[in-house]
């Protein structure tokens, strides 16, 4: 995850025009709130870490079930 701002920046340093970083900041972000740039698969990858974390807790939680039990019962 990168600031909007600062990846803005870089691309324009990149291709060779000298600009204010608080003028670009300013350009990109013109009411003032910060944008964040994500990678494209940022939803598989919050989805199976919800999915990590919520048989953690139902094994932590039920231990007397198996892990192929858990499964079954939620899906």
């Amino acid at each position: 995850m990168v600031d909007c701002a600062t990846l803005a920046a870089d691309l324009v340093h990149e291709s060779g025009v000298s600009e204010d970083y608080d003028n670009l900041r300013k350009a990109v972000e013109p009411r003032g709130a910060s944008m964040m740039v994500t990678p494209k698969e940022i939803d598989l990858l919050i989805d199976r870490a919800a999915k990590l974390v919520a048989l953690a807790l139902n094994c932590a939680i039920q231990p007397a079930l198996s892990v192929e039990d858990i499964l079954e019962l939620v899906s």
